[in-house]
C-alpha cells in the first residue's frame, strides 16, 4: 500500500528532483502520483514548480533536443516523437529542433551513414543500402535525407 506524504514534504522532494535535472510536467506529476500525494496537492505543487522556475517545459525541450542529438545521435523524427510522448506542446517541439544546426545535423548523418556502410554485410549494394536506410530511420532521420546521404557514399 502506498503511503501518503505532506503537501509540503512532497514540495521539498519535488523541488530538489527538479534541481537536480531538468524535468518535464509530466515526469513530475508522475513522480508526485508514486509519492502518493493527492491530486490537488499535485496541482498546486506543480503551479509553485512553473511559478519559481523549478519546470519550465521550452527549457526541458532544449536540453532533451541537444542531449539525443549530441550524445545519441538521434534524429530529429526520433526526438520529436519522444517529447510528444512526455506531454511537450507541439509548438514547443518544433522551436526545441531549431536548436539543432542544419550543418551539424547532415554531418552527423552523414558520420553515422558511413560507419554503418564500412560495418554492414550484404550480398549487394543494394541490401546494403536498405539495412543502412532501416538503421538510420531508426534512429529518426528523415527518408530523403537519408537516401540522399547513402546514395553520395555509395556512388
Amino acid at each position: 500500500m502506498q503511503q501518503k506524504i505532506t503537501k509540503d514534504k512532497a514540495l521539498s522532494k519535488a523541488m530538489g528532483y527538479c534541481a537536480y535535472q531538468e524535468r518535464c510536467t509530466v515526469e513530475v506529476q508522475e513522480r508526485l502520483k508514486k509519492w502518493g500525494v493527492e491530486k490537488e496537492g499535485i496541482t498546486e505543487i506543480i503551479k509553485h514548480l512553473i511559478e519559481n522556475k523549478f519546470i519550465d517545459d521550452q527549457r526541458y525541450a532544449i536540453a532533451f533536443v541537444s542531449g539525443k542529438f549530441r550524445i545519441k545521435k538521434w534524429g530529429r523524427i526520433k526526438i520529436s516523437v519522444e517529447l510528444r510522448a512526455k506531454g511537450i506542446e507541439r509548438e514547443t517541439v518544433l522551436n526545441s529542433l531549431k536548436e539543432i544546426p542544419d550543418h551539424a545535423y547532415l554531418q552527423s548523418l552523414k558520420k553515422l551513414a558511413e560507419e554503418k556502410i564500412r560495418t554492414t554485410k550484404g550480398k549487394s549494394d543494394y541490401i546494403v543500402q536498405n539495412k543502412v536506410a532501416n538503421y538510420l530511420q531508426r534512429k529518426g532521420y528523415e527518408s530523403d535525407l537519408i537516401w540522399k546521404t547513402i546514395k553520395n557514399l555509395m556512388s
